[in-house]
Parts: structure tokens; sequence; C-alpha cells
């Protein structure tokens, strides 16, 4: 059965999803929060009260059933917080719709690689709101989105071909801020899975844009509602692009494509199909990003550019090679020497010394180092998605030499500062390797508050 949007059992099930990712938006609401603490400070309790039981079974029976009773009147007490919180959310949103007093109250952000962003009000109809306009809008989609390492490993097949093919190779010039107002509003219209509600609400949201920038085009970059809404609008562009005679490979990431062809004589023509298809939806090229290229007899690249890079790889045939390479990107790989000069950067600030360990410094050296070397799943997700060195770059072979730069780059960092290292600390921290890592697949768990202690000192890195 289908459920409405914009009704409490809809924000009821999207509260849940959000959930599992550790983004529920109704711990903004002060009494769901209080109740979400007071559940978490019972569990932590419990743990003290079995430790305290000494191994006396009857103690720990006692403990254990004191403990099952208080915790199920402190779900009751979380749930009846978040039913009140949707409530109270559905009825401001229903309230300043029907009084058309209804705003996202949009506003400037911070600048972020050179791309000034936007935010909505950070109240809880706002922000929940936010979320189901987003999933309505993403169920609209009907091309199916694949994940990252699928797309790679697809690309790898589609560009490791012994024939003479082509690949094409796009950027979209200033992809958020280019997409015409008027097209948005006929994709949402020509969608019989958009609600009127989604389609108001969308409204509100370009027009503010509208206000704020002066401009009949573009969407608040930064919003995601907006991500939604630009795939939707490329979501014909998509069909037409998998399904066009000629082309073996199609990927589209936000403003990133790639096209292989299936043979080199076939690029030209897909390529101006490709431009005319742009300047009907009133976006164009980035011209400095964009580049076909066709190769020889064996599938080498013959025309100047020896690699093709793409989310995150780099794909090339080193020395004349007919066997595909494929490894991190220098940017990728960057990412990660920062990032590790970071967690040493953050130690050192606490003034580390040989003589006297400082163990919490120490241990989330420790962790971060361990956190970017092995891998983990995201915390609260069922669909059993991991991350880390290994799921991040599964794409990579065990041999890529990048890994084994990272851990020369750790090796190198301990040799430094060794003198300020505890013999215990320098032992552990050498243990750790990107390479091992990487081939074992190696597993760790963290605690919500552990990955924010971690990453809180990478935040800036992009």
């Amino acid at each position: 059965m289908t459920v409405l949007p914009y009704t409490l059992k809809s924000y009821v099930v999207l509260t849940e999803l959000l959930g599992r990712r550790a983004k529920d938006p109704t711990l903004r609401d002060p009494d769901v929060a209080n109740a979400v603490t007071a559940l978490k400070n019972r569990r932590d309790r419990y743990k003290d009260d079995l430790v305290g039981c000494n191994g006396d079974d009857k103690k720990q029976q006692k403990v254990k059933e004191a403990f099952r009773a208080d915790r199920l009147k402190l779900r009751e007490a979380r749930d009846e917080a978040t039913t009140r919180a949707l409530n109270a959310a559905l009825d401001q949103l229903n309230t300043e719709l029907e009084g058309t007093k209804f705003s996202w109250v949009l506003a400037q952000g911070e600048t972020v690689a050179g791309k000034l962003t936007y935010q909505i009000g950070a109240s809880l109809h706002l922000q929940i709101a936010s979320k189901q306009v987003e999933s309505v809008v993403r169920s609209a989609i009907l091309t199916p989105v694949t994940e990252r390492n699928g797309v790679i490993r697809a690309l790898q097949q589609a560009l490791d071909r012994k024939y003479k093919h082509g690949v094409i190779r796009l950027d979209l010039k200033s992809y958020f801020e280019s997409i015409p107002h008027d097209g948005i509003r006929a994709a949402l219209v020509a969608s019989s899975r958009i609600d009127t509600v989604t389609r108001e609400l969308v409204d509100q949201l370009i027009q503010e844009f509208a206000v704020l920038t002066g401009n009949d085009h573009g969407v608040p970059r930064g919003v995601g509602i907006s991500s939604a809404l630009a795939d939707l609008y490329l979501s014909d562009f998509d069909r037409k692009l998998r399904t066009m005679p000629g082309v073996a490979f199609y990927a589209r990431y936000v403003d990133d494509i790639i096209v292989v062809t299936q043979a080199a004589d076939q690029m030209a023509g897909i390529s101006s199909m490709i431009s005319d298809l742009l300047v009907r939806l009133g976006l164009e090229k980035n011209a400095s990003k964009s580049f076909d290229l066709t190769t020889n007899d064996k599938g080498q690249y013959t025309q100047g550019r020896a690699e093709i890079e793409y989310l995150g790889y780099t794909f090339s045939r080193p020395g004349g090679h007919t066997s595909l390479e494929t490894r991190l990107t220098p940017k990728r790989t960057d990412r990660y020497v920062r990032k590790i000069e970071c967690a040493f950067d953050s130690w050192l600030r606490s003034k580390p010394s040989a003589e006297r360990a400082n163990t919490g410094s120490d241990g989330l050296l420790i962790k971060r180092i361990r956190f970017l070397s092995t891998n983990t799943r995201l915390h609260n997700s069922k669909s059993g998605v991991s991350v880390g060195i290994y799921f991040s770059n599964s794409a990579l072979p065990e041999s890529a030499p990048q890994l084994q730069e990272l851990d020369c780059r750790l090796t190198q960092l301990i040799e430094q500062h060794k003198g300020k290292m505890s013999e215990r600390l320098e032992t552990r921290l050498r243990q750790q390797s990107f390479v091992s890592g990487f081939k074992q697949r190696a597993f760790l768990r963290y605690s919500p508050k552990d990955l924010q202690q971690i990453s809180r000192c990478w935040e800036h890195i992009v």
C-alpha cells in the first residue's frame, strides 16, 4: 500500500529511514533529544550495574529485568515525543500552506570550492518537509541509480576493449546554477508520481531562489532538494544516452559524464547528438574539462591524452600496454595524505611527550589512523553499506602503488615525531597499514560518538 506524503505515517516512515543513517531530523526537537539521551543513559547504567553484580546470577537477573522494564517505558516515551514532534511539524506546515505564509527561509550559506551554497531554515517542519520533498522527487526518477563502485567496475569493462572505440568526457558548466526554472516545473508536472503539495513546495523554493539571485534559472546548491531536482531534470537525458545506438557505456554523477562508444567512427555523431540535447535543456559543456578521444585497433589511447579520470580513479595504458591500469587520482590520494597529516597535527597540539603518555590524545591518533587504513559500516545502516580503504576504493588492484605511498607517508610521520611518542604508541602506529587494510579488508566498528570525534580534525578537507 502506498503511503501518501505529508501525513503522519509518511513522516514516521521517513524518520525511521533517516534514523538508520543517523540523520533523524526529529532530534532537533528538545523533547525527542532528551528522550533519546535518557534511553542511552539507561543503557550505560545497565552495563555498570552488571559489572557491579560481580558475577552473582541472581543480582544479574534482577538488573536485567529492571533494565528491560525501564527500556520499554523509555522507548515508549521516545516514540511519544517523536509523534508529538512530527504532528506539530505537520500542523505548522499545513497552517502555513493554507494561509499562504509558507517560506523555506532560504539564505546564502558558505562558499565551498568556489561555489556559493544555500541553506533552508532550521525549524523541524522545514527540515522534515525538505526530506519529504526530496524523497518524493527521487521516487519519480525511473532511471536506476547505481552505486559508485558498480559504476566504476562497469566502466573498467567498457574501457578494457582491445579494439578501436571512442570515449567522450563531459563536464556540465555551472550545473546547479543553469537549470531553467520552467524546465523544472515541466518535469514535475510530467511525472504522475509527484503530488500537488510537492509541486507547490518546490515552486516556493524556486521563487525564493529567484528573489535572492535575480535569475530565472538555477537551484540552490547545498540544499538536498536541489540535487534531486537536478537528477529529475536530467532523467530523460540519462535515458536517451543509455539507449542511444552506438553507446556501449554511459554514466553521470551530478555534472560529471562519461560515454564509451562501441566503435570509434560513431563517436562524432554521438557527441553531436549530446550537444544538441544539452542545448535543448539550456545546459552547456565546460570546455576546459570536456574532451573526446579515440583509440587504436588495440584499444590504446592515441590522441596525446594518456589517461582518463572519473569518480576519483585514473584509467590508463602506460608504456603501450594493452591491459587497462586503474589507480587513484592524485587529488584523491592527496586527500588521504592530508587526513593522515591532520591526525598527527591534532595529536601534536596536545603537546605529547615520550616520558608522559597522554592516553586520550594517543588513543584518538590511533583511532584516526585505524579509521583511515581499515573499513567500517555506516552507523545503523541496515543495507550493509561499508566504507573504508577497501570498500571505498575496491576497483583498485591490490598492487596499487598509491596504497604503498600512504604507508610510506605514515612511516615518515612516525619517524619524524617518534621522539615525542611513548614506545607503546609508536609500536601500535607501526602496526597500521593501508596495504594490509586493503588486502585483508580489515573491518572495525565505531560508535556514532567515535565517528564524530575521529572526523572532526579533517572536516575542512573536501
